[in-house]
């Protein structure tokens, strides 16, 4: 298994997903239905989801 600080931005976000779905059920399945973009775009500096179910994220924040 790799350790968390060696695994891509996509990787850690779907364990924290998971982690979440573990800890707290409801908002861990509302999280999980969320669908994944990376983006690099100005816009996004950290992390942003819209009204249509997308998650966008900045990989170099998410590293």
């Amino acid at each position: 298994m790799k350790k968390i600080d060696k695994q891509d931005p996509r990787e850690k976000l779907t364990k924290a997903r998971m982690q979440l779905l573990m800890a707290f059920p409801f908002f861990g399945e509302l999280v999980m239905r969320l669908v994944l973009h990376e983006s690099k775009t100005a816009g996004v500096g950290t992390t942003c989801v819209d009204h249509k179910g997308n998650m966008f994220y900045h990989p170099e924040w998410v590293k």
